[in-house]
C-alpha cells in the first residue's frame, strides 16, 4: 500500500465505494465505483462513460471520497483507460490529500421544492423514469438535505431542479452522501443528504445568493 494510504487508510474509500473524479483544470466531476485496489494504482469504474473520454492517461486527477463526517480528495495520475467504452479508469496516488470539513459550508434551514430523477441507483427497485417532488430540508452550497418516500441509497446520482432564481429554476447534478431511515407523522421516510457534483460557478453564486438574502431578518 503506498504512503498516502498508509497515513489515512481509514479513510481512503472501500471497494464497491462510490467516489467522484475529476481533472485538476477542470470543475466537472464523474461519478464512479472503487472496483479493485492495489500497491501500484486504484481501478475505478465511471457509472456513466462519456465520449469522447473525459481523462487521458498521464493527466493529473482528484478523486474525491465523502465519509460521515468529511470530504477527502485524493490526487492522483491517470495510468491507464480500459474497457468498450474506455469506462474503467486506473489511477496512481500522486502523494497529495486534502481533508475538509462538511461544515465548512454553512447549512439553512429552507422550505424550498424540489423536483428530481434518480440517473443511477444501487437497488433495480428504483426507477430512473420518474420524477419525484419533495422539500428542501436545509441547503447550502455544497448539498441539500431532503426527506423522501424513495429508497436513495449512498451512492445514488440524482437530477435535481430546484427554484433559487425565480422564475429560472436551477438544474443541478449531485449524489446521496447519507441516507437514514426516519419516521414521520406515520410515514416511513428517508433523510437523505446530497452532495453537488461539478457545480459551475454561476449556479454556486445563485445559491449564495439565495441563502444570504434568505438569512436576512425583516426589521
Amino acid at each position: 500500500m503506498s504512503e498516502i494510504r498508509r497515513d489515512s487508510a481509514d479513510s481512503y474509500p472501500e471497494v464497491g465505494g462510490r467516489v467522484s473524479l475529476a481533472l485538476m483544470s477542470s470543475v466537472v466531476e464523474r461519478v464512479a465505483t472503487v472496483k479493485a485496489i492495489s500497491t501500484e494504482e486504484t481501478s475505478l469504474e465511471l457509472t456513466r462513460p462519456d465520449l469522447p473520454v473525459p481523462f487521458s492517461p498521464g493527466e493529473p486527477i482528484w478523486m474525491k471520497h465523502c465519509d460521515a463526517e468529511d470530504i477527502l480528495y485524493w490526487g492522483g495520475i491517470v495510468n491507464h483507460l480500459s474497457g468498450p467504452q474506455k469506462q474503467t479508469v486506473s489511477i496512481a496516488d500522486s502523494g497529495d490529500w486534502i481533508r475538509l470539513e462538511r461544515r465548512k459550508y454553512s447549512r439553512l434551514a429552507v422550505d424550498v421544492p424540489i423536483s428530481f430523477r434518480v440517473q443511477h441507483a444501487f437497488s433495480t427497485q428504483v426507477s430512473t423514469e420518474l420524477v419525484y417532488s419533495n422539500q428542501i430540508h436545509d441547503l447550502s452550497v455544497g448539498g441539500l438535505a431532503f426527506k423522501t418516500q424513495v429508497s436513495l441509497e449512498t451512492g445514488d446520482e440524482l437530477q435535481i431542479n430546484f427554484d433559487v432564481a425565480w422564475p429560472q429554476e436551477l438544474v443541478a447534478s449531485g449524489w446521496i452522501v447519507r441516507s437514514e431511515p426516519i419516521h414521520q407523522d406515520g410515514e416511513e421516510l428517508n433523510l437523505v443528504a446530497l452532495e453537488f457534483l461539478g457545480l459551475e460557478t454561476r449556479e454556486h453564486d445563485l445559491i449564495q445568493e439565495f441563502l444570504d438574502h434568505a438569512q436576512v431578518k425583516p426589521s
